[in-house]
């Protein structure tokens, strides 16, 4: 894992450029109340089934060579992006990194939770990723950081962890 927080860091996407599956989320500062704003993405999270990288959007946002090198990744047409609920993501990058064009054109691009939401048809359908990692690995997936503040730098270990775990778990 790296964490991705300066223009000098970007040549380690390359360890994940080209792989056959992508996973990607995003985290950014929830807004428990009225008196707290999210400045946007404060990260995004990509992973391959080897490498994952952390990067630091709200350092990064206007670097015009990460959105070229993330534009090379998500256009690849080797290349599967797996997003999970990616919608709000999306939303997020549009209205607060409006200089980042990267998600404009991606190929090949599946959102897991509408695949399994087609594959488990039953009423009660859950469709958390904490779930459908419980039913299909048969392991607990901790979200204990996914409300923390995510612009708050650094990163604890295990924020790192938890948003690492995030991207890979979907490859």
């Amino acid at each position: 894992m790296k964490f991705i927080g300066s223009v000098s860091d970007i040549k380690f996407l390359k360890k994940i450029e080209g792989a056959k599956y992508i996973g990607v989320d995003a985290e950014w500062k929830p807004e428990n109340t009225a008196f707290e704003k999210s400045n946007g993405p404060a990260i995004i999270q990509l992973s391959s089934d080897k490498f994952s990288v952390i990067i630091d959007i709200l350092n990064l946002k206007d670097s015009e060579e990460l959105d070229k090198t993330l534009v090379r990744i998500f256009s690849n047409p080797n290349t599967t992006i797996l997003g999970f609920g990616f919608s709000s993501d999306l939303s997020m990058f549009s209205k607060y990194c409006p200089k980042m064009t990267f998600l404009q054109n991606v190929p090949k691009f599946i959102d897991l939770q509408t695949f399994y939401k087609k594959y488990d048809t039953s009423e009660e359908n859950k469709s958390s990723l904490a779930f459908i990692v419980e039913k299909f690995f048969g392991m607990k997936l901790c979200k204990g950081e996914q409300c923390s503040n995510w612009e708050k730098r650094p990163l604890r270990y295990s924020q790192e962890h938890y948003a690492a775990l995030d991207a890979w778990i979907l490859v």
